[in-house]
């Protein structure tokens, strides 16, 4: 079997967003709230889910994408602010977010994927700006060459469209590759439907499974259904690249 390219999410995968939201958090409202915190930090995310796409193809501006998560998904939580303290919110969370790094885990992850597998690629939805500074910050280079960054705004097409994995698998030779995300409904649903039967398998860090399509003929039929990896954490994440290295 050809050696596997193995791409990577970036939000939530490469790095847990909810550190620089909590920072930015406990920076706003100083130490109010707390109690909250995890609770605006989930409605936050699921309001910019919402109306993420809206943003990204000119339907509303980013501006009005960033008032409307922050304001309606702290309301959520029960905590009231107007726009402009929406707008502040963001420009805090912004600023911890070019202060992310890398855990120690993740980076055997990316040590040992760059070590088994052909290569090591990105697939991300967001802006060129945002997303280049985070990859930057994390010092993603160092494993991930440019060629292999497919960043949503930069290539037209927003995951889970199926054409932005052609685009990368054709960037990455066109052999067998693997997706890694945090979130199956997010990532993963149509990459399964549409895409994996275009020689890939999905890991799935969040919901920890890896699923290759059970159409898949490349690989051997103990990978061709879901297989459990363990905790949600990182470290179970490694376990499952360990584990899919075994085939």
């Amino acid at each position: 079997m050809d050696r596997l390219t193995i791409f990577f999410d970036l939000d939530d995968t490469l790095y847990d967003r909810s550190i620089p939201y909590e920072r930015a958090f406990s920076q706003f409202f100083g130490g109010r709230y707390a109690e909250k915190l995890l609770q605006a930090f989930d409605a936050v995310i699921h309001r910019g889910y919402e109306v993420f796409t809206d943003a990204h193809t000119g339907k509303i501006s980013m501006e009005a994408m960033h008032i409307y998560r922050h304001q309606t998904g702290l309301a959520d939580a029960g905590i009231s602010i107007t726009p402009d303290e929406a707008l502040r919110f963001q420009a805090l969370y912004a600023e911890q977010q070019r202060h992310i790094t890398l855990s120690d885990t993740m980076r055997r992850v990316l040590d040992l994927c760059r070590e088994r597998f052909a290569a090591v690629g990105v697939i991300t939805n967001g802006s060129v700006g945002s997303q280049t500074g985070k990859l930057k910050s994390l010092g993603m280079e160092r494993w991930v060459p440019a060629q292999l960054v497919f960043i949503s705004d930069a290539v037209g097409v927003m995951k889970p469209a199926p054409e932005i994995f052609r685009m990368a698998q054709k960037a990455a030779g066109g052999g067998p590759c693997l997706f890694v995300g945090d979130s199956w409904t997010q990532d993963g649903q149509r990459v399964h439907g549409a895409v994996l039967r275009q020689n890939r398998a999905a890991v799935f860090k969040g919901q920890n499974v890896i699923r290759p399509c059970q159409q898949l003929p490349i690989l051997p039929k103990r990978l061709q259904r879901p297989l459990p990896c363990g905790g949600v954490a990182e470290a179970g994440l490694y376990v499952c690249v360990q584990r899919l290295l075994e085939f």
